[in-house]
């Protein structure tokens, strides 16, 4: 292992750690709701809809996941699924994971954002803003096309992010057991 590759590596420990803790201070010992948004019809949308699956299939957290690749939340269903949380859970703190389109420089950068996002604003939708404490990964450049972001966006990088995200969820809220022979 040379230098720049051990460097890289203590990066994302690093950077896995501050994840965890920020999320673990930030809901202090309480389990929020995880929200995971988006479509799985493109690799630049799947970011929650990946994380989803990858919290209840392979971290096998212990809190309510909405959102999966079998089951999105989208922007068709984004207002039943909140009537629903009004309904169910109503005070209950919600954990938002989406994606989101930035510059070519912050491609694969992922940000823990306190308070709610407007999810659905890379798309030209105008959706309720949602959430406690929000993760949103940088997985297209917002100087593609609506075509090029089907195509351009690596499904590799965004699994690559989601298992992080589900990853630093699960450490924080406590994971009690990880499937090793569970693939999504």
């Amino acid at each position: 292992m040379n230098n720049l590759t051990l460097n890289t590596y203590f990066n994302k420990i690093k950077n896995l750690y501050n994840a965890i803790e920020t999320i673990k201070n930030f809901f202090n010992n309480e389990k929020p709701i995880i929200l995971c948004l988006g479509s799985k019809k493109y690799n630049s949308d799947m970011l929650g809809p990946l994380t989803g699956e990858l919290l209840k299939n392979k971290y096998n957290v212990k809190t309510y996941v909405y959102g999966c690749l079998s089951y999105p939340v989208t922007y068709t269903n984004y207002s039943y699924v909140l009537q629903f949380l009004n309904l169910f859970h109503k005070d209950k703190p919600i954990l938002v994971v989406d994606a989101s389109i930035g510059n070519k420089e912050e491609l694969g950068v992922i940000k823990i954002v306190k308070g709610p996002i407007s999810p659905g604003l890379g798309a030209n939708k105008q959706l309720s803003k949602i959430g406690n404490l929000s993760i949103v990964g940088i997985t297209a450049d917002n100087t593609f096309t609506h075509k090029q972001l089907m195509f351009k966006t690596k499904s590799e990088a965004v699994y690559g992010m989601a298992n992080f995200i589900a990853l630093s969820i699960a450490e924080a809220l406590g994971r009690k057991n990880i499937s090793k022979n569970k693939a999504v």
